[in-house]
C-alpha cells in the first residue's frame, strides 16, 4: 500500500531525476526504482546493493551473484507483475528496448539509461509492468 501524499512525492522524485547524472551504484535504474518503491510504500529491498558496483560489468555480476539475471528479475522478486496497459502512476517499467527498468507518470515511463540520462517512452510501448 502506498504512503499518503505519494502522488507530489511522485511529481518531486521524477522531476529531481531530470536533474542528476546517471551513476552505477548510486543513481542508476534498479536503484532508482527501489528508492521510489521505498518512499511510496516504505518497503525497502535494494539499500543493500547501494555502492557495491560501478559499472554495468559489476552490476550484472552482482545481479548474478544474488540469483538474477536481469533488472526485469529483481522487480519480479519483489513486486507483483501486471499487463502495462493496466499501469498507473508511481507503478514500474521495463524499456521496451533497453530493459532498464523505469517508473509509470501516465501515458508514458521515465527510465535512467546509461550514458545518455533521463529518458521518455509510451507505457503501452513497454512489454513488462509492477504493481507498486
Amino acid at each position: 500500500m502506498r504512503v499518503e501524499g505519494w502522488e507530489s512525492k511522485l511529481a518531486a522524485y521524477i522531476n529531481d531525476a531530470f536533474h542528476k547524472d546517471f551513476v552505477w551504484g548510486q543513481h542508476d535504474c534498479a536503484l532508482w526504482c527501489a528508492e521510489w518503491v521505498r518512499q511510496a510504500t516504505g518497503e525497502d529491498f535494494l539499500s543493500d546493493w547501494v555502492g557495491l558496483y560501478d559499472s554495468e560489468e559489476s552490476a550484472f555480476a552482482l545481479m548474478k551473484s544474488r540469483g538474477f539475471n536481469l533488472p526485469a528479475d529483481i522487480a519480479d522478486a519483489h513486486l507483483e507483475r501486471i499487463d502495462p496497459r493496466m499501469a498507473k502512476r508511481g507503478d514500474l517499467l521495463l524499456h521496451p528496448e533497453r530493459h532498464t527498468l523505469g517508473i509509470c507518470v501516465g501515458m508514458h515511463g521515465v527510465f535512467l539509461a546509461s550514458p545518455s540520462g533521463t529518458i521518455v517512452s509510451k507505457t503501452t510501448n513497454c512489454p513488462l509492468a509492477w504493481r507498486v
